[in-house]
């Protein structure tokens, strides 16, 4: 069984590769073009008012990851007839929270968008024009949130490389189209990719409905169900508020001190990120289902085994892609952007060491999420998370830059490791030590001996095309033997070399 699961895993994990690197590609190019054709100004622009709409759906986004959890633990029962009512309870709840951050964004959200945004007077039609289509893409996006948790409950990853291939190369043909038409570009824009989500939230509906019995929805209103759910996602919320405060909050009160020059180089900043960072993500994805139904049929030992790999394997996957970035930043800044805004460089790297700081913890937040006890470890989480909003605030009104937020978040992250490895130790008897022996300090020991060369070459080289290419291929080189030769254990590297043997007798 155990056996079946992981290549499972893998076979999820790879089709998720394969969605990632086409919509990589095509989202850096995308990113590039959208940059040029809108101008840093209206970029920025984009990104500040996103941010806005994100904080409207605070309380909807707590109950995504508690309809993935119930849908899988139910898949993991195999009660058929909990799980179609688990859907139906999931998609009202739904469509009340759509309802209600319509309300809210068309009475708080303009009010903020009118009293607090720092914005050009001129610009100012154009951006309520943003808002509108951005709130209307955003409850779209609300809508579909229980056929993707169905998806990733019943491991259907494979759907998802084809529903992203879909989704970018609608994207790229919007870059097409900006070019074709006088219009306000900046409020073409928003309309063209509200366009897309409604086609892709179409394309989940009647995939959802064709392949799951469960997806047929009924009014349901099960109290029970409700109760738990609710109390799941309650706690939740506490993490929702302080993923806001590290992400749109610090996104707005930038824009606030600095204008929307900085948000687009944060913009920017965290396009790069969250491209890197779906490589740790993916994996993550593929393994999440699999703890769930782990704690659903009792199988404690096995659960343990899956976390401490996965959290391992989490890492190293990020790491392995993160050092050449974070080497050759300038570089890949120049090549892709041309016209790079101020601040991008230090932002870019500095995002995407907090990225390493939090994989440190691998696991752990699907690992609680399966048991459903999650009470403490969302408040402790949450209470530290939301303390880098108002730290940042301090350091900037201090006349600090901009860059000292990603500073403050990455000390939080720290502080963060520690304090999930506690609650991991207290209702799952893992050890933390044993946690910190086996992954945190394998992870930091084999990162560091594995970007030693790259980085004394891309210190002694002088910068050009052959050093970019020679600094890379070497980081890609050291830290896959590294992370081969002291990352894995002899079990993991006699899978990795059957794994090898076998394509190369196939082909």
């Amino acid at each position: 069984m155990s056996q079946e699961n992981n290549k499972r895993i893998v076979k999820n994990t790879l089709f998720l590769y394969i969605r990632m690197m086409i919509t990589m590609v095509v989202g850096l190019y995308t990113s590039r073009v959208i940059l040029q054709i809108l101008g840093v100004s209206d970029f920025g622009i984009y990104n500040v008012v996103g941010g806005v709409v994100a904080m409207l759906g605070l309380i909807t986004n707590t109950m995504a990851s508690a309809s993935q959890r119930f849908l899988a633990f139910e898949i993991g029962r195999g009660d058929l007839a909990k799980l179609a009512r688990t859907f139906s309870v999931t998609m009202t709840i739904y469509v009340a929270f759509a309802i209600l951050v319509l309300l809210l964004g068309e009475t708080i959200g303009l009010w903020f968008i009118h009293h607090k945004l720092s914005v050009p007077p001129q610009r100012l039609t154009a951006v309520l024009w943003v808002y509108q289509f951005s709130l209307a893409a955003f409850i779209l996006s609300i809508l579909r949130i229980p056929y993707n948790a169905a998806i990733i409950a019943h491991e259907k990853m494979d759907f998802f490389a084809w529903s992203s291939i879909i989704e970018v190369t609608l994207k790229l043909l919007i870059v097409f189209m900006l070019t074709l038409f006088q219009f306000d570009k900046l409020i073409l824009y928003s309309i063209l990719i509200s366009g897309v989500v409604m086609t892709v939230s179409s394309i989940y509906y009647i995939y959802c409905r064709i392949k799951f019995d469960e997806c047929t929805y009924r009014y349901r209103w099960d109290r029970t169900l409700l109760q738990s759910m609710f109390s799941f996602a309650g706690w939740s919320f506490f993490d929702s508020i302080a993923n806001v405060g590290m992400s749109q909050g610090v996104n707005i009160m930038l824009n606030m001190f600095f204008g929307p020059a900085v948000n687009a180089a944060r913009g920017i900043a965290f396009q790069i990120s969250s491209q890197v960072a779906s490589f740790v993500y993916n994996f993550q994805t593929a393994t999440a289902p699999q703890l769930i139904k782990y704690q659903a049929a009792e199988q404690r030992n096995e659960m343990k085994k899956l976390y401490y790999r996965s959290s391992r394997l989490s890492y190293f996957l990020l790491f392995l892609i993160t050092l050449p970035v974070l080497l050759e930043t300038d570089t890949l800044l120049r090549w892709w952007l041309r016209d790079v805004p101020d601040y991008t460089s230090i932002f870019a790297r500095l995002v995407l060491i907090n990225k390493l700081v939090d994989c440190l913890v691998g696991t752990s937040n699907q690992l609680i999420q399966a048991t459903g006890n999650i009470k403490y470890y969302q408040i402790f989480s949450g209470i530290s998370m939301f303390l880098n909003l108002p730290i940042s605030y301090v350091f900037l009104n201090q006349g600090f830059p901009p860059q000292m937020t990603f500073f403050v978040s990455i000390l939080i992250s720290f502080i963060l490791l520690m304090i999930r490895l506690i609650i991991v130790q207290k209702q799952l008897s893992f050890p933390m030590t044993e946690y910190l022996h086996l992954v945190v300090l394998k992870n930091i020991v084999v990162s560091i001996f594995a970007a030693l060369l790259p980085f004394a070459l891309f210190l002694e080289l002088s910068k050009n095309v052959y050093s970019f290419l020679l600094v890379c291929l070497v980081s890609t080189l050291t830290s896959s033997i590294f992370i081969f030769s002291f990352g894995l254990y002899r079990n993991e590297r006699s899978l990795v070399t059957n794994f090898i043997r076998s394509k190369i007798i196939k082909a």
